[in-house]
């Protein structure tokens, strides 16, 4: 008999993160703090926390495919400000909605988990998972199709660690023939199901 009170192994992270939408008022303060200044959140549930906090990352902006340094990029545009360690900086010091994206560019740029995690005082295992998330997309991109479609172990690790297949797509280096998208290899399924590439359900 299963009580009311029953709860199941947990095998599973879950990531709530707030979505933002200060873009539209000029003169609020961007600054992140105990003020209430989110628009809502999302929630992702996965089997690792790479896998996790991707999924929550893509939810909460359509823009970007995960953590990329690329979605950091964007927002320097935007402010009309060069894409550079300085504002890389900047943004680690001070808690704001793209802080997430800008430890991406920060990885990027070379910067280790030890120089981030001196400047924006996150737990270092937090860091050091993103980083594996930044070292996973280096190795793809030193790849193409071909070469990725026999090294399965790479592959696996990164459908494991939340890679979208247009995620690994983008990062592939580019050939002239065969397909752009590893899809074939790995087919995503974009269900409400709750398989992951870990393993179980």
């Amino acid at each position: 008999v299963t009580t009311a009170c029953f709860e199941p192994s947990l095998d599973y992270v879950v990531a709530k993160v707030p979505r933002w939408d200060l873009r539209k008022f000029s003169t609020v303060d961007q600054t992140v703090g105990s003020c209430m200044k989110s628009v809502g959140e999302v929630m992702a549930i996965g089997r690792t926390f790479e896998e996790t906090i991707q999924k929550a990352l893509r939810m909460v902006d359509e823009s970007c495919s995960g953590f990329e340094a690329e979605r950091f990029d964007q927002e320097l545009m935007h402010r009309g400000v060069a894409s550079t360690v300085e504002p890389v900086k900047a943004e680690l010091q001070n808690p704001s909605p793209t802080r997430i994206w800008s430890i991406a560019k920060a990885f990027e740029l070379g910067m280790s988990v030890e120089e981030v995690h001196g400047l924006t005082k996150i737990d270092r295992w937090f860091l050091s998972k993103l980083h594996h998330i930044h070292c996973l997309k280096q190795s793809l991109k030193s790849m193409d199709y071909q070469e990725l479609s026999k090294n399965k172990a790479l592959l696996r690790e990164t459908k494991r660690c939340g890679f979208a297949d247009r995620q690994i797509a983008k990062e592939l280096r580019a050939r002239d023939e065969g397909p752009s998208s590893p899809s074939a290899l790995q087919p995503e399924d974009d269900s409400l199901g709750a398989e992951t590439y870990a393993g179980g359900r």
